[in-house]
């Protein structure tokens, strides 16, 4: 046999030329893989290897007739690795014959860099035991050709894909081993072969996806009935326009510039995914999702593959369902804001009625209602005006800016409309007030009043006055204006009522402090002036009878006289409690028990220590303790003597107040009766500790003991 080498021409890589015959291999590192993922693609793994492995088959066996051919048809184990050889020497691996049982057609052939191994394309999805199912072909094609038979297949046992040293190829013939050792290539075509490539002609037409192949010109090569029908139905192109050869731009004229640049990309390399792509058409909208990838032919991208989806009803059912969920949303946000602003005003609202409970300043008051009604209400001036006679009174005024009118300015009520709405009860809301018309009299015009709300203030003892709004800033007064001024008017009522009954009160109030120190006057020091008086009178003949007397009633008359003093003293420091912050707690304990001494005729032993200042609340508690013990003793123990001790030397304060007097039981319920209460809950107040220990016939003692924290804490 003569030398294979010289008998085969390479036309180009992947193409052989045998004597005349022409072996068409495909390019190896580009086209095969190029072509092998477009039929991946559209049918699949599977299909696609029983497409290559018949394609391998066939070209086998026509490259093997043309050998036996060249060679005179000698069929024997060199003829197959002459065939063998020739496709080494094609650039698809390097091929050695371990061994060669012939003309039985048994083999077994390793390959090292075998083409489809060596160059797997990592998105190839092959079957694990099936990558060389080309080669796999091309040998099953040269042995059955050359030993005239039609029963030998090809396993390829290993590969170098997986892992393997080198691929491992065994010609045998069909049996159960062969089998078992994994995919088999025969060399009959797969029976299923073209009944699946005609379902796949069929899948093409009848698909409801559109498919079209345009070459790399944008001209329209191939399309199936579906996408034609979407050219149809989204422009103003019929469906027989929809031919081979015609151009992008005639198909899609209006989105020709949008679908070019796409193909353009996808002509560069790159494979596009371009969900709900949107298309305008003489007016018509669609949506699609679409698919572009290049098409390659030997190595060379040669045009585009079109999968396409029409979703434009889809979109179109989101965007409406989007619309009408904006809408809600809308609606949401507007009753949601409604909502927020009946909150605010209710929570401005509680603020007004909390501070007009809080509040007795009545001026205060109605500005702060002023100032909210005309927040509320979005107007530039509110005002408060207050019945006096036949007139109203303005007494609080709120404006941005000054309008003219000063406060304490009258108008009358006969001829007002504040007046009316007095005499009816009614709110009147005007929103563009007539020349004629007299609100407010004169007011209105200097104040450049254009619409209001009147509110009238009435109690349950009559008229009171108007709450009154003006101008609204951004547009005209509402009912919503005119509830929120029904709102508030109560508690304007209020404040007024609580105002005037808390004038009552305080004028009762010093009625009643007037005429308790009336009585204290008369019960002590004026009964203690009276008893100086007389001792006075009678002095200076007592002293002449009997000088030692003298001097006792002279004794007894200081001891009066500092008692009246000291009454008087205490009197005035009711009179003015600040006295009781601004003294000395050890003087005002001295006058207390002085005072007491005077009244009673019951001495008092003083032991005051310290000069420590102490808070002023814990003062005048401390005052209010000691004064009710003494009242106590005075009006209940029956005593004889009494003693008050302070020590105040230290950040702990010690009050004792005791008497010699007749005692009670402690465990009586009448205990807390006799004004032991409100020394115990002064006491609790300011923090200290309240004892009070008694014993019938054996006196009283009352001990009161202040830690001062701050001191006590500076100290440790």
């Amino acid at each position: 046999m003569s030398d294979i080498t010289k008998l085969l021409n390479v036309v180009g890589p992947g193409h052989l030329s045998f004597g005349g015959v022409r072996m068409a291999l495909v390019d190896v590192a580009g086209g095969f893989w190029g072509l092998r993922r477009q039929i991946e693609a559209v049918v699949g793994s599977r299909l696609a290897n029983n497409i290559l492995q018949q394609t391998g088959v066939n070209a086998g066996a026509d490259f093997a007739r043309a050998f036996l051919l060249r060679e005179g048809g000698k069929r024997d184990e060199e003829a197959l690795r002459g065939c063998i050889a020739a496709y080494q020497t094609a650039g698809f691996g390097a091929f050695t014959i371990e061994s060669m049982q012939w003309p039985l057609g048994r083999a077994v052939i390793t390959a090292h860099d075998s083409f489809e191994a060596a160059h797997q394309h990592p998105t190839t999805s092959g079957d694990a035991d099936a990558v060389c199912v080309y080669t796999t072909g091309i040998l099953v094609g040269f042995a059955n050709v050359i030993a005239e038979r039609t029963d030998i297949v090809c396993v390829e046992v290993s590969c170098q894909a997986h892992g393997a040293e080198h691929c491992r190829f065994e010609l045998t013939t069909v049996t159960t081993d062969s089998a078992a050792m994994g995919t088999i290539v025969s060399y009959d075509p797969d029976p299923f072969l073209s009944q699946q490539i005609n379902l796949l002609e069929i899948l093409f037409d009848r698909m409801p996806m559109g498919i079209a192949i345009f070459d790399d010109q944008l001209r329209l090569r191939r399309c199936n009935l579906t996408w034609a029908n979407f050219v149809q139905q989204y422009t103003q192109t019929g469906i027989e326009a929809v031919v081979p050869d015609v151009h992008l731009k005639d198909l899609l004229p209006q989105s020709y510039d949008i679908m070019k640049a796409l193909f353009e990309r996808v002509l560069q390399g790159e494979t596009i995914q371009e969900p709900a792509l949107e298309l305008i058409n003489e007016g018509i909208v669609s949506y699609w999702d679409t698919v572009l990838t290049p098409l390659k032919v030997d190595g060379k991208r040669s045009g585009i593959l079109d999968v396409t989806t029409d979703v434009t009803s889809q979109i179109q059912a989101e965007r409406g369902l989007q619309r009408a969920l904006d809408d809600l949303q809308a609606a949401y946000d507007l009753v949601e804001q409604r909502i927020n602003e009946r909150t605010r005003q209710l929570t401005t609202l509680l603020s007004v009625q909390q501070a007009i409970t809080r509040r007795l300043d009545v001026q205060t008051v109605l500005q702060l209602v002023a100032d909210e009604a005309r927040r509320l209400t979005n107007t530039s001036l509110s005002a408060v005006y207050l019945l006096e006679g036949d007139t109203l009174r303005l007494v609080v005024l709120s404006s941005e800016h000054d309008i003219g009118v000063k406060i304490g300015e009258r108008v009358p009520v006969a001829t007002s409309l504040a007046g009316l709405s007095l005499e009816t009860g009614q709110t009147y809301r005007v929103t563009n007030l007539p020349d004629d018309l007299q609100v407010f009299a004169s007011v209105p015009g200097r104040a450049g009043v254009e619409s209001l709300i009147i509110a009238p203030l009435i109690a349950e003892s009559g008229a009171l006055g108007v709450l009154g709004v003006g101008n609204k800033i951004d547009g005209l007064l509402t009912e919503e204006d005119e509830r929120i001024m029904s709102m508030m008017t109560p508690g304007v009522v209020i404040a007024l009522e609580n105002a005037r009954l808390y004038e009552q009160i305080e004028e009762t109030a010093a009625l009643a402090e007037r005429n308790r120190l009336a009585r204290d006057l008369h019960d002590a020091v004026t009964q203690t002036l009276f008893s100086a008086s007389l001792t006075a009178e009678v002095l200076p003949r007592i002293w002449e009878r009997d000088p030692v007397q003298g001097r006792q009633r002279l004794e007894k008359l200081r001891e009066l006289t500092r008692g009246a003093l000291a009454e008087m003293r205490t009197l005035l420091l009711e009179l003015r409690p600040s006295a009781l912050i601004e003294t000395d707690l050890r003087d005002l304990l001295r006058q207390l028990a002085e005072a007491f001494t005077g009244r009673t005729r019951i001495p008092v032993t003083l032991d005051l220590m310290g000069e420590r200042n102490i808070p002023p609340d814990v003062q005048v508690a401390l005052y209010r303790i000691v004064q009710e013990a003494l009242n106590n003793i005075a009006k209940h123990s029956g005593a004889k003597a009494a003693a008050l001790m302070l020590d105040n030397t230290s950040h702990h304060l010690h009050l004792t107040i005791s008497d010699d007097g007749c005692g009670f039981d402690t465990t009586s319920n009448q205990v807390m009766k006799l004004g032991l209460r409100i020394m115990a809950e002064r006491a609790d107040a300011i923090g200290a500790d309240f004892n009070i220990t008694s014993t019938l016939d054996d006196g009283t003692t009352i001990t009161v003991i202040w830690i001062d924290e701050e001191r006590k804490h500076d100290r440790d």
